[in-house]
């Protein structure tokens, strides 16, 4: 199975339109009700500030006054658009988030919702079964999946699912290999001897692997 990994940028949802920090709660209010999420953008001009939630408007003294006087209360929680999607639930997680907002150089591009992200994870769900990731960076002109499958089927291994996503170089991709067996070893040597390039990789036993605690916080975020 051959799954596109989107990033950020394509994962960003166009009906999130920021609101001004010149705006009242109320305004902030019923544009979340109308996009059905509790959380919200504020820039001022087209610089971000940082994210208001439905419970900072409610504890306002005022709703009609302006987001600018609770400005220093605001989450400031964003992702670039290099990110992929299991950074972006780790962020979501954390921050218990129903949107979070996509900056580039301290200006708003757009904002993904949690309805998106579930959307586009759909297909991941794979890699919930036991056995072992590898992620592997590579110039697109390289790429075959053939090549890989057979350095992975020579070391008694089969790949149970595979995600391709883009790379912040243009030329360069990464895919990320889900295996059926936890020993991964062997098959990193054979790939690194073929000048593959192996960025990450752990098994469902390991604990303390970064990928580990990212493909945890999506599980969680699945609720699976």
């Amino acid at each position: 199975m051959f799954v596109k990994l989107m990033l950020t940028e394509k994962l960003i949802d166009i009906n999130i339109i920021p609101i001004s920090k010149n705006d009242s709660g109320l305004r902030a209010i019923t544009i979340m009700e109308q996009l059905n999420i509790n959380h919200l953008p504020v820039i001022d001009k087209k610089k971000f500030i940082g994210i208001v939630s439905e419970d900072d408007i409610w504890n306002m003294n005022n709703q009609k006054s302006s987001l600018g006087s609770i400005i220093n209360k605001l989450n400031k929680t964003h992702v670039s658009i290099e990110q992929d999607v299991f950074e972006i639930v780790k962020l979501v997680n954390e921050h218990n988030l129903t949107m979070i907002p996509v900056v580039n150089n301290n200006i708003y591009i757009g904002g993904i919702t949690h309805k998106k992200i579930i959307k586009s994870l759909a297909s991941i769900v794979a890699m919930q079964s036991d056995g072992g990731v590898i992620i592997l960076e590579m110039n697109k002109n390289n790429y075959s999946m053939t090549e890989m499958a057979q350095i992975i089927e020579s070391n008694n291994a089969k790949i149970l699912s595979s995600y391709i996503s883009d790379h912040h170089e243009k030329s360069m991709l990464k895919v990320t290999l889900k295996l059926n067996i936890k020993e991964l070893a062997p098959i990193v040597q054979a790939f690194e001897r073929y000048n593959y390039i192996v960025t990450a990789h752990y098994n469902s036993g390991e604990k303390s692997d970064n990928l580990k605690e990212r493909y945890d916080s999506l599980m969680r975020y699945l609720n699976i």
